[in-house]
């Protein structure tokens, strides 16, 4: 199931207007730090597991401006090495991984209902995929 559609509705629900928009990234910079259990957090590599996990990319600089705003609020800090290390503590507190996963469970309930619903009114089987495709529509 693609993640994107729960990554847009975290955003939408955490959106400040009044506030840093790179501070609405941190939960999903403590997310993946937990999912992936980085031991560094390299933003090349971060970059490339970003979209895997969350469905959208972040380019290059707008990274680098989400890992020093993270290192501001302590979520992660500089090593002597110029290495951007975790702090796993503050991570596990913003981890929204397990409202993530309920949120897809319910998407994913909601698809079988769809599917059911389809073949009992108008005998069309679908197939998941097919069905989750109807949330374009």
């Amino acid at each position: 199931m693609n993640p994107l559609l729960g990554s847009l509705a975290h955003l939408k629900a955490t959106w400040n207007d009044s506030g840093d928009h790179f501070d609405q990234f941190l939960p999903f910079i403590a997310t993946i730090i937990v999912n992936r259990k980085y031991k560094i957090v390299d933003p090349n590599i971060l970059i490339q597991d970003f979209p895997r996990e969350f469905g959208f990319k972040v380019p290059y600089h707008p990274m680098m401006t989400i890992l020093l705003r993270a290192k501001e609020v302590g979520l992660v800090k500089k090593n002597a090495a110029g290495k951007f290390i975790p702090n796993m503590d503050a991570a596990i507190r913003l981890d929204f991984s397990k409202e993530s996963r309920l949120h897809q469970d319910r998407q994913k309930q909601m698809f079988f209902k769809l599917k059911d619903f389809a073949f009992d009114r108008f005998k069309i089987s679908l197939t998941i995929d097919e069905a989750e495709a109807t949330r374009m529509i």
